[in-house]
């Protein structure tokens, strides 16, 4: 088999008609499914090319050629990821996602320093799309082979691994590659770099429950965006100090935070944001019980998701809309709502999300009288926020599990409660107006089943109780319940009535 090593010459006119007749031969496939014409070759054909090129040691050049293509694609394509085109682009690389696995194969093994360019380009696709475990491991994998050098391309991939490894729950690789951004970021004296790794550190220790911590990180990294005038950093800080403020209760300071960022990111075209700021302001109007404002953002903040193409901030959003759905009586639609969010987060890796989620249908569970099935979800969700150490997950998981243990324990649930309270104060999280109510008829019940003096003692006793005994006592608790009521007449009868569970 002849086959040329270099490319013959083909004006720009004949491709159509070149392209049309191998169409016709059904040598190559004409797929209008995209929105355009894509044509790509049968996969017998393909691996006869591969094997020519291979005999006749062509294949690297040609490789050499598809990652140079496709570098040059995804450098045009990744500043529009946060503008007015982004919809767009993301599709355009959604599309071409296999083409872009193979080219950052090549250049693993034969380019690796472009190759950490390129891939430093791409983890903002990875986290939109969903493809959080396999855009981390690229990631690693072009941070391994290329020089270790402090470069723009390095802290850039540092910073993108930080920021799916958060998202996977993994913190401490969150802190290490955020870390290492920003010392890259210092030592290029990039003010505008180390704004955003400031922002991304503190998300890290708002996923710890360090609100403190994290208002501090954001406060910097927005004061250092306000002095560069970088508006898109001023709208990333400004909904990561919101949502900080949110957790502790100040949403008087978080409101105008997020409508300022809603005005900036409208303006701007960066569509994410502004519907990520529009979510946040719409949980805040649900913990105020302002449902028909909620439902106003949550379902624009949706919309604008979907449109992305974002199946995370999808799955966001549903959280709020399940919850305005609870507060208007829709039990069966809340719990369909949450269903669904908890799925999708399951299936991109999100565990932390995914854990919330548990606890928001334990509670609607428990508060329409099955403990059953409250049980099971709850102790699901303890576990994985006591792996994952996240202080802010076993506050909210050791409430649910409080007011499951009160109906099973009334004092263990006391000392539960009495390890929240010291909690709460270490992480200045009060408990949110949502949940208020919920609590407060639970600690009531429980005192009217206890001796004063008896709940009193436990209470103070679990305020000693170093919390990771406090945590092992109540899951060892719940798992007690699970194993006698496995399969219980209660629980089929809440799958009839309120759907498939995951």
């Amino acid at each position: 088999m002849q086959l040329r090593s270099e490319p013959q010459k083909i004006e720009k006119w004949e491709i159509v008609n070149l392209l049309s007749s191998l169409v016709d031969k059904s040598l190559v496939l004409a797929d209008h499914s995209a929105g355009g014409m894509r044509c790509q070759l049968l996969e017998t054909v393909r691996q006869y090319g591969r094997e020519g090129l291979v005999a006749e040691d062509s294949l690297p050049m040609w490789e050499a050629k598809h990652f140079d293509y496709f570098q040059g694609v995804v450098e045009e394509g990744e500043p529009e990821l946060t503008g007015p085109q982004s919809q767009e682009w993301f599709n355009r690389f959604s599309v071409e996602h296999e083409n872009i696995r193979g080219a950052l194969e090549f250049a693993r093994v034969e380019r690796p320093k472009e190759g950490l360019r390129f891939v430093a380009n791409l983890w903002r696709f990875s986290y939109v799309r969903g493809h959080l475990e396999e855009g981390r491991n690229w990631l690693q994998r072009l941070l391994e082979v290329a020089p270790d050098e402090a470069t723009p391309e390095r802290a850039k991939a540092y910073h993108g691994a930080g920021v799916l490894s958060i998202s996977q729950g993994d913190r401490v690789a969150a802190e290490r590659f955020h870390k290492g951004s920003l010392s890259i970021k210092r030592e290029l004296n990039d003010r505008t770099g180390i704004g955003y790794s400031l922002s991304a550190r503190g998300m890290v220790a708002h996923e710890r429950g360090e609100f403190d911590d994290a208002r501090r990180a954001h406060e910097e990294a927005l004061a250092i965006f306000r002095d560069l005038d970088e508006q898109r950093g001023i709208s990333i800080a400004v909904i990561n100090l919101s949502l900080a403020l949110q957790m502790q209760g100040d949403f008087l300071a978080a409101k105008p935070l997020l409508k300022e960022c809603i005005s900036i990111t409208r303006q701007s075209g960066d569509r994410r944001n502004m519907a990520l700021a529009l979510n946040n302001l719409g949980i805040i109007e649900v913990d105020q019980n302002e449902p028909e404002a909620a439902w106003k953002h949550l379902a624009e903040s949706k919309a604008t998701f979907e449109e992305l193409g974002d199946p995370w901030g999808v799955a966001l959003t549903l959280a709020g809309i399940g919850c305005v759905a609870y507060l208007r009586g829709q039990h069966a639609e809340a719990y369909e709502t949450f269903n669904t969010g908890l799925i999708q987060l399951k299936q991109m890796g999100d565990v932390r999300g995914a854990a919330q989620r548990q606890v928001d249908m334990a509670n609607m569970s428990l508060d329409i009288g099955d403990i059953d099935y409250a049980t099971k979800l709850c102790h699901e969700a303890l576990s994985t926020f006591s792996e994952m150490q996240d202080r802010w997950g076993l506050a909210h998981g050791l409430a649910c599990a409080g007011a499951i243990l009160c109906e099973i324990d009334p004092y263990l649930a006391a000392k539960v409660w009495g390890a929240i309270e010291v909690l709460r104060d270490q992480i200045n999280a009060p408990i949110q107006n949502m949940d208020r109510g919920r609590f407060e008829r639970r600690l009531a019940e429980t005192r009217a089943r206890t001796a004063a003096a008896a709940f009193e003692a436990a209470w103070e006793i679990g305020r000693k109780t170093p919390l990771d005994e406090i945590v092992k006592t109540a899951l060892a608790s719940l798992a007690e319940r699970i194993d006698i009521l496995a399969g219980s007449e209660p629980q089929r009868a809440q799958e009839n009535r309120l759907g498939t569970r995951p």
